[in-house]
């Protein structure tokens, strides 16, 4: 790469400026001791010898430097006296690199529309002078800018784009800094586990290059995940170790977001006067950097501590402040939180008029950023007003919304939970490992090894069961919350029979939905605990489809799918019968819930030797490789949704495989793959 040089000083400080530029594109975003005074020194010598090149180089790396420091006014005076000599110079490429460490201070200042006008213009150009790790850093500014923009898609396109060139570099460090940017998006979008696996592999590298900045960082967001988790305990233990990381490198910005995530905690366990000092502390910092960004989404969070406080005028004032910040610079989702918080306020303050306007707005807003989690809040804030004014056509819309909205969150979310947990474990696994490779001595390692592995083991059990709990409830709270609500309005609406009819319909189908998931809860753990203990005798296949067949007529009906039964022959096995009935009760009941409308099931029972076979054949869906693969493991969700709209917590397959191979037999599932339907084959010991 050319260096352009428009004067004429000295050849040896010609040779120190070009020195001081690679060892800067050595170094790259770690500064080692003394490289600021030498900076300084070599800048007061090239203004000396009005070397022009050199001064504007040496500006934009003390800009560089005073940017890590969060010294954002120094950084910004330096830079800008570099763009002023590299414009006189006509040097469009150094005048880029300034402009591109720019964005990074618009990025620090919430002003994120700025950075991708900025980022976008020095981006062409790079790419025309193939600066790579110019390049990359451009990317990850434009990564950070659409991320804090609400288009998380879009975050993740330029992070992927930023850390493939930076591996391509051999840049260990920058790409540590971008797949923890590009954690943070997946944990917005709810995929906990590749989230965790970003995360972990950046603590890898941080710890392995001792970057403490980026190690301060990580701390940070393992504080978010286990607080959304429910472990408050962890979150706590992460965000005070980040903050005493952040205050060794004076990272003031880092400081600000870290204390106000203490407060955030804080007020969940309803220490508020602690989570007031946090909050103070952290809002001190965002204005003296004038962070827009950091005050109106720190705003948005006190507002709502003040309403669960009752401090109505001062959440009122904090409403309106964080709402000027938010609408002036675009921050949609902290502008969607402030005008959630306004509607609560005006609820409080029984201005009901106000507070469905303020919710109906919000929820366009919501459905603008795809926020599902807070649709189905104000969903549920609509339903109750209107039903405190007895408007209740129109709370029973936004009830039924809300309730829709909740299973398909609770669905989308208690999978990654899950997998948030074994990844969890896989990983705090493997770096336990390694260091237990360390040691010397191999007796004490292995003995190490399997009394840490025991305690994982109980530890990760523990948690499971109590991830299991969690999730129990919420099934069970959702269509709890259908028969409150339904309840409610037969009592309304008594005096309508066919409204009354309608409703009770649905309390009938929630309470079904209730005794279901505790039926399969306690049948998986007497399974798994080898509780469950079989009543055999001989049974005829053929007489266990009929019943199972009858069971599931209704829906087979009412989806207008044919069932053929093929059982040519009669065959025993020798079993439990309900059980049986259970398995293939579950087998037609799950082909009926992914087969379309109008299409078929065949059943075929045969008896090969002394085997017992039963295929159920559906002209549904399909199912993927990677689907064969998780099929019959518990709470898994695979790539097809029910094709009418039913309801599924994914227990219903591994409890049928289970009961399959607790009467000695073996259960398989084959597809040709999406839209070419599945077939899943039963094998038993036939009876003699």
């Amino acid at each position: 790469m050319e260096t352009k040089i428009l004067a004429d000083p000295d050849k040896n400080l010609q040779h120190t400026v070009q020195n001081l530029m690679e060892e800067m594109n050595e170094t790259a975003g770690k500064f080692p001791p003394g490289l600021m005074h030498r900076t300084e020194e070599i800048l007061r010598q090239t203004r000396e010898q009005r070397f022009e090149f050199g001064t504007g180089v040496c500006l934009r790396i003390l800009g560089q430097f005073y940017l890590f420091q969060s010294n954002f006014q120094q950084a910004r005076e330096m830079l800008d006296e570099a763009v002023g000599i590299f414009r006189d110079l006509d040097d469009n490429y150094e005048l880029v690199k300034c402009r591109n460490a720019i964005s990074k201070i618009y990025n620090f200042s919430g002003n994120f529309r700025q950075v991708i006008e900025n980022a976008e213009s020095c981006k062409v150009v790079l790419e025309e002078h193939h600066d790579f790790s110019e390049l990359a850093s451009c990317y990850n500014d434009l990564g950070i800018a659409h991320h804090r923009l609400d288009n998380i898609r879009g975050a993740i396109v330029y992070f992927e784009k930023s850390a493939a060139l930076y591996l391509q570099l051999g840049r260990k460090l920058q790409y540590s800094r971008v797949i923890f940017n590009c954690s943070n998006c997946y944990e917005r979008i709810g995929n906990y586990e590749k989230a965790m696996e970003l995360l972990y592999k950046a603590l890898d590298i941080a710890q392995e290059t001792e970057d403490l900045n980026i190690e301060s960082r990580i701390s940070n967001n393992l504080g978010i995940i286990f607080r959304e988790a429910g472990e408050l305990e962890k979150a706590q233990y992460h965000f005070e170790k980040s903050i005493q990381l952040k205050r060794t490198l004076h990272d003031r910005h880092g400081e600000a977001n870290t204390l106000s995530n203490l407060f955030e905690l804080l007020t969940d366990r309803n220490e508020l006067r602690k989570a007031q000092e946090y909050a103070l502390e952290s809002m001190a910092i965002y204005e003296s950097l004038g962070d827009q960004f950091g005050m109106a989404n720190l705003m948005a969070h006190m507002a709502a501590a003040s309403l669960k406080a009752g401090e109505l005028d001062l959440a009122a004032r904090q409403i309106e402040k964080g709402m000027e910040n938010a609408r002036q610079f675009g921050f949609k989702k902290v502008q969607l939180m402030l005008q959630m918080h306004r509607a609560s306020w005006y609820e409080l303050k029984k201005e009901t008029d106000k507070a469905i306007a303020e919710n109906l707005s919000a929820l366009t807003l919501s459905e603008e950023i795809l926020g599902d989690t807070y649709r189905s809040q104000i969903h549920y804030s609509l339903y109750r007003i209107y039903r405190d004014n007895k408007e209740l056509e129109l709370a029973l819309q936004h009830f039924m919304a809300f309730h829709e909205l909740e299973n398909k969150r609770h669905e989308d979310q208690k999978i990654s939970q899950i997998k948030f947990l074994e990844t969890l474990h896989k990983l705090e696994n493997s770096q336990l490992e390694k260091n237990i490779v360390e040691l010397q001595n191999k007796e004490l390692s292995r003995a190490l090894q399997h009394t840490e592995g025991l305690k994982d083991q109980a530890l990760r059990e523990n948690e499971m069961k109590t991830e299991l709990l969690d999730m129990a409830v919420h099934d069970l709270l959702n269509p709890l919350s259908g028969i409150i609500g339904f309840t409610d309005l037969i009592i309304k609406y008594r005096q309508n029979p066919e409204e009354v009819l309608e409703f009770a319909n649905q309390i009938s189908l929630a309470s079904r939905s209730m005794s279901k998931l505790i039926h399969d809860l306690l049948e998986i753990s007497a399974l798994e605990k080898g509780r469950l203990e079989l009543n055999r005798e001989k049974v005829s296949l053929n007489v266990v489809f009929k019943r199972v067949i009858n069971k599931n007529l209704p829906q087979s009906v009412k989806k207008q799918i044919d069932i053929l039964l093929n059982d040519y022959e009669t065959v025993f096995v020798h079993g439990d019968k309900d059980r049986l009935e259970e398995i293939f009760d579950n087998l037609i009941s799950n082909a009926l819930k992914y087969s379309n409308p109008k299409s078929g099931i065949t059943i075929t029972v045969r008896q090969e030797g002394k085997l017992a076979i039963v295929d159920i054949r559906d002209n549904g869906l399909g199912l993927t490789s990677e689907d064969l693969k998780r099929i019959f493991l518990k709470f898994e969700k695979l790539s097809s949704r029910p094709t009418g709209g039913e309801s599924s917590i994914g227990l219903g397959l591994s409890i049928t495989k289970k009961l399959v191979e607790l009467h000695g037999g073996h259960i398989s599932a084959s597809s040709e793959g999406k839209k070419k339907g599945s077939t899943f084959t039963v094998t038993l010991p036939a009876a003699e």
